[in-house]
């Protein structure tokens, strides 16, 4: 195992940082012709992934050194407004949170025609020891960039629909 990161950088981290311009694809079209739920799950999963590695260096180079990798524990999507066949967004992300084995993320889905966020994505993610399946602590490396993104993200309004219960609302 190595204490270097083998990707990413150090900081400072945009506030939030903005991951990918991305257009809504033919085959990610439903049958109520719009953007199927799916297909959300899948762009948030990707450039979260696209994110660990390019900016923190927590992605398939950390797994490949080091032999423990991010395992999500958590995710919740939130739909607020729904996407048509080639419409252009992009996706931004920000750090809630973070300790020594985790990291509480916020990703935003942007549509780029009408500036409106549509559709969120929560995620709790855990370090694990790929060998024994156990959680593990991060390297220092990791810790002091996840430190720095949260002092470069404190400034951000935390989102409303953050730890958002899910359930029918009665009156």
């Amino acid at each position: 195992m190595t204490s270097t990161p083998q990707s990413g950088h150090d900081g400072p981290y945009a506030a939030p940082i903005r991951i990918a311009e991305l257009t809504v694809l033919p085959e990610w079209i439903d049958y109520n012709g719009h953007m199927n739920a799916r297909y959300y799950g899948f762009a948030f999963q990707d450039q979260a992934e696209h994110f660990l590695e390019r900016d923190l260096g927590f992605g398939a180079s950390y797994v490949k050194e080091e032999g423990m990798g991010p395992f999500v524990l958590q995710k919740n999507i939130g739909y607020m407004q729904e996407m048509v066949q080639g419409e252009p967004f992009h996706i931004t992300m920000r750090l809630l949170d973070h300790d020594a084995k985790r990291m509480h993320f916020y990703f935003q889905m942007i549509s780029n025609r009408s500036g409106k966020i549509c559709a969120s994505a929560e995620y709790l993610n855990m370090n694990i020891n790929l060998e024994h399946r156990k959680p593990a602590p991060f390297p220092d490396w990791l810790k002091a960039r996840l430190e720095q993104m949260q002092n470069d993200h404190a400034g951000l309004e935390r989102p409303a629909n953050v730890g958002a219960p899910i359930g029918i609302r009665r009156k």
